[in-house]
Parts: C-alpha cells; structure tokens; sequence
C-alpha cells in the first residue's frame, strides 16, 4: 500500500491500493513477515511523516499552528475567514519551519522517485507538482500578497488536487 502525503509541514493520508505485504508461515514457532517493497517504503514514510509530525508540533510553532494547522483537517472556518495578513514573527516562524520541513518533505517525494513503481511514480510526479503550487502559495503569504484565510483555501486546494494527480 503507498501512502500520498501533504505538502511540506502538513501531513495528509490518502492511500493507494498497490500491494499488500505478505506472510510466509516457515518456521512452527510464529510468522515472520516477508516484507514487499511496498511494505518497506510505507515504513519509512511513516517514519518520514512522524518527523514532519514532530517539526510541526514543535513548541516553537504553537503560535503559528493557531493560524496555519499542521493539518487541513484541523481548518477551521474562523481560519478560513481570517482577513489578516502575515506579522513579521509569523513570518519568520514560517520560513524557519518550512525550511525545516520541506527537507523531510523532499526525502519522501525521493523515496516515491526511487522505489519506481508505476503508481509510486505517479505519487512523486503529484507530490513534485504539489510542492511548486505550495511553494508559490507560501511565497505570497509570506511576501503580504494575500491574507491567511487565502493562504489556507489555496492549501486546501493544492491538496486535493495532489490527491486527484496521484490517482
């Protein structure tokens, strides 16, 4: 099974069905797991996603977390409506977490490239894709261009078309 995630500092799970790991039953005393590709390439995204988990909910973000949540399904409609722009220490808390988090996110979007699979590939061309929209939306948030109700509705989007790409 491979696992789409969200851009950047906001982890998002979709799934998508391309194989199962399997069990080989050769030893009496228990099963040992005979673990797919697919199955390793979960793991380390897992691993991957809870770094990004833990960067996000980093005390040093709380601040930012209550304007831009680690994740979509946390946006609220007061988030949605928010007709305030970006504060110079929101600023700065932005672009140190997304510096942060777009290494991590990078990695994924690689693991997706490297494992090769035609539904993997697919994976990384939407991911890739997603980065660039995000990186522009995070750019004109960041630069005063629009506010973070704008910001968010725009994240929301780019997610769900990252979604429907890498289908």
């Amino acid at each position: 099974m491979l696992r789409v995630f969200r851009y950047g500092l906001f982890a998002m799970v979709a799934t998508i069905v391309s194989g199962c790991a399997t069990v080989e039953l050769t030893d009496p005393s228990g099963p040992q797991v005979s673990e797919t590709p697919e199955a390793l390439l979960d793991q380390r995204i897992d691993a991957l996603l809870a770094e990004q988990r833990e960067i996000c909910m980093s005390p040093e973000y709380a601040a930012l977390r209550k304007k831009n949540p680690c994740s979509n399904s946390d946006i609220t409609f007061a988030q949605l409506a928010d007709r305030s722009k970006i504060a110079n220490n929101e600023r700065s808390q932005m672009i140190a977490a997304y510096t942060r988090m777009d290494k991590v996110y990078k990695e994924i979007t690689g693991l997706y490239q490297a494992h090769a699979s035609e539904a993997a590939l697919k994976v990384a061309q939407a991911r890739t894709w997603a980065y660039d929209q995000s990186m522009k939306n995070r750019l004109n948030l960041v630069n005063g261009g629009i506010t973070w109700g704008q910001y968010l509705d725009r994240r929301m989007q780019i997610s769900s078309e990252m979604m429907n790409r890498a289908q």
